[in-house]
């Protein structure tokens, strides 16, 4: 659980980062930094309360869940980005594994692999024929487009939405990592609004920023081939989510 103000004022930093960006025609904003809650709290979803727990897995990987009526979302993240995401509602699930090397989709029996960075349209067009129509993923998509604007600051809000933005780009959507843009001009707004340990900032955005610049030469470089751009995508995808537990482990959170 997440019990110091101060600590909450702190992932406006890195939601910020992943604010926009510096080309023309800026993709949309994640969140903007500013006030956040604390783990454990509820905000009003279709009728319907989202209870968001944010802790530490025995095997030391943060595990991120999450209940609005019917949905129960999982997802557990280990220090190098690998990840675990479970979407399940009555009649329907969809299980997520990545890594650098791996990942694989599960959906109604079915499993299907690709190989993260290797251009495989066939393999990524069965991926998102698998996804299509899932009732899961629908009922988180209007779990998130009925939320309050608060949660999207907490350190689990953005777990969410970047949970999201994973599943669009399984979907056949690669530029969905657009809502991923590292936004350098954010520090100014953050080191006036809210104390918090320097090097954590500067570590979680250069990582970002990092793994950006490899996104647009891999993107330049591969784009104009079929599936290139979700290849390069899923890697960004995984080291942000890499940045993101570390950012946590940096500045102090209590996960318990």
């Amino acid at each position: 659980m997440f019990g110091r103000k101060t600590q909450s004022w702190v992932v406006g930093a890195a939601v910020a980062v992943l604010a926009g960006g510096t080309a023309a025609g800026a993709a949309e904003r994640v969140a903007a930094c500013g006030a956040a809650g604390s783990a454990g709290f509820s905000v009003p979803v279709a009728a319907a309360p989202v209870d968001l727990s944010l802790e530490r897995g025995a095997d030391g990987r943060v595990v991120l869940r999450a209940v609005v009526g019917g949905l129960e979302v999982r997802k557990a993240v280990a220090d190098d980005g690998a990840f675990d995401l479970t979407l399940s509602v009555a009649g329907d699930a969809v299980a997520v594994s990545g890594s650098l090397e791996a990942l694989s989709v599960a959906r109604g029996g079915e499993r299907l692999a690709i190989q993260p960075g290797r251009r495989d349209a066939p393999a990524a067009a069965a991926v998102a024929r698998l996804l299509a129509g899932s009732p899961a993923i629908l009922a988180f998509r209007a779990a998130l487009a009925s939320s309050e604007d608060g949660w999207r600051q907490t350190p689990g809000g953005l777990g969410l939405l970047m949970a999201d933005v994973i599943l669009r780009v399984l979907q056949d959507d690669p530029s969905a990592i657009l809502r991923l843009r590292p936004a350098p001009s954010s520090a100014g707004v953050v080191w006036a609004a809210a104390p918090m340990p320097r090097p954590c900032f500067a570590e979680w955005e250069a990582e970002v920023i990092a793994a950006w610049d490899w996104y647009e030469n891999c993107f330049d470089n591969t784009s104009w081939w079929s599936g290139g751009s979700q290849a390069c995508a899923v890697i960004y995808f995984i080291r942000v989510e890499a940045a993101w537990f570390q950012f946590l482990k940096c500045v102090g959170f209590s996960i318990q």
